[in-house]
């Protein structure tokens, strides 16, 4: 299931204390709100507490990619409200999203859904 995860470069930080998440409990489901959601920062830093993405997350969409694809088990399905109002806030950002989760989707690993 880790395909998708690059390995580290020998020169980036890592961090000692994390391990994949083998023995976590999963979720039967979740609703992430973005209503309030005013910056990409906000952005990201909700997905890595709501989703448990490890410390070294780098905050941006491939390493989000990176997270959801090899690095831990999504809540199955995610549901994410707040679409139309992010759409209006961070447009661009908005549409990464909405492009990511689609080739997400695709894998078929588990869903995520828009409300």
């Amino acid at each position: 299931m880790r395909k998708y995860v690059r390995r580290p470069s020998h020169d980036e930080q890592r961090d000692e204390n994390w391990k994949p998440f083998e023995e976590e409990v999963k979720y039967q489901s979740l609703i992430i709100n973005l209503e309030n959601i005013q910056s990409l920062e906000e952005l990201h830093q909700l997905f890595q507490v709501q989703l448990n993405f490890p410390t070294f997350y780098g905050n941006n969409w491939d390493a989000f990619w990176d997270t959801i694809t090899g690095l831990i088990d999504l809540p199955n399905p995610l549901y994410i409200s707040g679409i139309n109002r992010l759409r209006d806030i961070l447009p661009r950002e908005a549409a990464i999203m909405e492009e990511t989760v689609k080739c997400y989707n695709k894998l078929g690993i588990s869903k995520i859904e828009f409300l």
